[in-house]
């Protein structure tokens, strides 16, 4: 990404853009530095050095345009990837700990105002309180938000536990066992789902049980018996398979005993190896 290539004209925009607001903000931070009367300066020697502020970090943000965009794409990206990745509660917490570090440094600003009669010091104070209370309230609210949830999966979980399976969810191991074309293919009814994830590894997987179970995978696709889904949140087959079948309701349909205990604990298990 660093060596990408943009377009010219938004790139001479972006430039304009922040050499203006460089100027402005070097400008501004003069002006608050020079208002404490440190020295005793002409009129015209304060101007020269407003001016020169604001045109050194000006021409300092602009010779700087590509680093940040590049930096700005970055964050996107990451940002993106965070919201893909994390739960919605722990994002809600990331965000409400963020507005409640600026509420905080704000009321700290209106303190410092009290004791230290330097304005741009307390600027840059409360800038980095804000940092600083933001993100350890990011951290504080997203971990109390998963727990409040937890929490609450847990309170459902115990209300609905004789609840009925809402369907079945089967594993690669499954598709390799001996049992699977007359346990899964023909006894078994109800929703019957699979990951596409999980085609992959079967696909991808060696042995004499490869041939086996791409054919019965092939077979209840084809007869619409069996639904592939695209969910896949870390990649791993263990992780996705659980978090699908808890947030759905659905049974694992493992093919071993060694396969069934990655599911312990995380949802119901039906072991053909047992049956």
């Amino acid at each position: 990404m660093g060596h990408k290539k943009h377009n010219k004209k938004i790139m001479a925009a972006v430039r304009a853009v922040l050499f203006i607001g460089g100027f402005m903000l070097g400008t501004a931070l003069a002006v608050l530095f020079l208002r404490g009367d440190f020295v005793s300066l002409s009129d015209w020697v304060r101007l020269a050095i407003v001016i020169s502020c604001g045109a050194l970090l000006g021409l300092f943000l602009l010779l700087s345009a590509r680093p940040i965009v590049w930096l700005v794409l970055a964050t996107g990206e990451k940002l993106k990837d965070t919201v893909r990745t994390h739960r919605p509660e722990e994002i809600a917490g990331y965000a409400l700990g963020i507005a409640l570090g600026v509420l905080l440094a704000l009321a700290a600003y209106v303190l410092l105002t009290l004791f230290v009669p330097i304005v741009a010091l307390n600027i840059a104070l409360t800038i980095v309180i804000a940092v600083l209370l933001s993100f350890v309230g990011a951290i504080v609210c997203s971990r109390l938000m998963l727990y409040g949830a937890s929490r609450e999966a847990e309170a459902e979980k115990d209300t609905d536990e004789d609840a009925s399976i809402g369907g079945y969810i089967v594993t690669s191991g499954a598709f390799a066992s001996e049992k699977a074309e007359e346990i899964v293919g023909r006894w078994l009814s109800g929703k019957l789902v699979v990951l596409e994830l999980t085609g992959r590894l079967i696909s991808e997987s060696g042995g004499t049980e490869k041939e086996r179970s791409l054919k019965l995978f092939g077979t209840l696709i084809a007869s619409g018996k069996l639904k592939s889904v695209g969910y896949e949140k870390s990649g791993d087959e263990a992780k996705d398979v659980a978090s699908y079948a808890a947030s759905h309701r659905f049974a694992v349909i493992t093919g071993t005993n060694e396969e069934a205990k990655l599911y312990e604990g995380r949802a119901k298990v039906l072991c053909l190896e047992n049956l």
